[in-house]
């Protein structure tokens, strides 16, 4: 038989949990601190609303790319090393957005 660790991908699993759950108290301080004190519970809002949209645009477009693959093991591993790349792209994007330009003004 031809057996597959799962081990690998498992710890990739757990880093993208652990990365969702360091990211999200920042990412709330930062959409409720761009807004007055009364639009705080509308940005939260919106940012759950966000997030759960891209959970769910995710997950459709992960399980496409799994799909492609038509081996369940390479197709994990396809979904995963595609996710991971998304998300270092957000990741970068929104540390371009948030932090301020060398000699740019306050």
């Amino acid at each position: 038989t031809d057996e597959v660790s799962l081990f690998p991908m498992e710890i990739g699993l757990a880093l993208t949990g652990l990365g969702m759950g360091l990211a999200t108290g920042p990412l709330m301080g930062l959409a409720i601190g761009a807004v007055a004190s009364h639009r705080a519970g509308t940005a939260s809002a919106l940012i759950n609303v966000a997030r759960m949209t891209g959970a769910t645009l995710g997950v459709a477009l992960l399980s496409a790319v799994f799909s492609m693959a038509h081996v369940a093991s390479s197709g994990l591993q396809l979904a995963l090393l595609f996710g991971g790349f998304i998300q270092l792209v957000g990741a970068v994007i929104l540390w371009r957005v948030t932090t301020p330009a060398m000699g740019r003004d306050s």
